[in-house]
């Protein structure tokens, strides 16, 4: 297969990028089930790729009978929601025997609409199953972006939690085998795919996810502190969604350990944001929930920090930016390959972020993988099978 130019397609109207996102709408309500990184990523792709005059589609299934079939994300970028299954919300574990149901859906839509698309990037391993048959049907180039590894999530999963099935590594193995372009999101994803799945390294670039400096800034804090009667006090912020995988549990340990070792009037308040997904639900059901595990796990005699709680993602902003002395750590899943811990000490911006012609949207690679151009065109070569 010879990958063309998206960008130039010899002077004619640009076809629009087909992006699957099978579980992850972007349009979707943050914070509820699983709703989380993946949905935003996905979200914040697309209106960038606009913002370049690149077209784009994203499938993904109707969680519910409400809004309609198609929702506009940004000027150059559409949502169609398709029905599959139920409309609403399933584990992520019932999702596979819709598959082939989602992809006749998809497909269905293309010839009724007669439209034509450039590429496919795919998202998560379901996707990838459904991207490599719209690859083999439209005779276009495949990217897939993993997000999570099962073989990564197996080998260093937290005590009690849920382990990832064989037929989902079976499919990554596909995906990896048969994909054009693998994107990782960060150097160790890179190394993982290499080393659990035999990746070829010409095949896999890394595009780290950006940070949207206009939203994590700092900002006066002295409101907020009040309305959650925080005092002085320092603050950890732990936000996403509660399961075992995310490790909310080593944040409260180890609060609790800087909390009995410091003076009173320093010791640290701790602010839990989420709710419980599938899996933590089910990870913790002889206990409540995952949520209720912790807030037990809080209430546990010792020097145990205080624990403030808030539902919902619309007020994830509010907490997290700015506090005055405060420490916001964003908690990876123990060898996720979202990227690295980020640390925001007061102000500024975090460690470990760098700079790039427009803030939020990195323009770094690292040399030892190749910088993937399809999408913004001139990679014209031939992939290895």
């Amino acid at each position: 297969m010879e990958w063309r130019s998206i960008a130039t397609q010899g002077g004619t109207a640009l076809k629009p990028l087909a992006i699957v996102s099978l579980h992850a709408s972007p349009v979707a309500a943050l914070g509820a089930g699983e709703n989380g990184g993946m949905n935003v990523y996905v979200r914040a792709v697309c209106e960038e790729l606009s913002r370049r005059g690149i077209p784009t589609e994203v499938f993904t299934r109707r969680t519910s009978v409400d809004g309609p079939e198609r929702v506009r994300l940004a000027e150059k970028s559409w949502v169609t929601r398709l029905r599959v299954g139920p409309a609403e919300d399933l584990d992520k574990g019932g999702l596979f025997d819709l598959l082939p149901s989602f992809t006749e859906a998809v497909l269905g839509e293309q010839r009724r609409r007669r439209i034509g698309y450039g590429l496919v990037h795919s998202h998560y391993w379901l996707s990838g199953w459904v991207g490599a048959r719209l690859r083999d049907e439209w005779k276009v180039p495949w990217f897939h972006t993993f997000h999570t590894l099962a073989r990564v999530k197996n080998e260093r999963a937290a005590e009690g939690a849920i382990v990832e099935p064989e037929h989902r590594i079976a499919v990554e193995q596909a995906i990896v085998r048969n994909s054009d372009r693998l994107i990782a999101s960060s150097l160790q994803e890179a190394d993982d795919l290499v080393r659990l799945y035999g990746a070829s390294r010409s095949r896999v670039s890394v595009v780290a996810p950006g940070v949207d400096l206009r939203l994590f800034a700092p900002r006066p804090t002295e409101a907020l502190r009040t309305e959650l009667r925080l005092g002085d006090a320092p603050v950890v912020v732990f936000a996403g969604r509660l399961e075992r995988l995310k490790g909310a549990e080593i944040v409260i340990r180890a609060v609790a350990l800087l909390a009995g070792s410091s003076e009173a009037s320093e010791r640290p308040v701790l602010i839990v944001i989420g709710a419980d997904s599938h899996n933590g639900a089910s990870e913790s059901r002889a206990s409540g929930g995952e949520r209720a595990r912790l807030e037990a796990l809080a209430r546990r005699p010792g020097p145990v920090p205080g624990i403030g709680r808030a539902g919902g993602a619309g007020q994830l902003p509010q907490p997290g930016r700015g506090l005055r002395g405060a420490l916001v750590q964003r908690v990876v899943r123990p060898g996720g390959p979202r990227g690295q811990r980020m640390r925001h000490s007061g102000g500024g911006r975090p460690r470990g972020w760098r700079a790039s012609h427009r803030e939020g949207w990195p323009d770094r690679f690292h040399p030892q993988f190749p910088r993937s151009r399809a999408i913004c065109g001139a990679d014209r070569s031939t992939p290895s099978r």
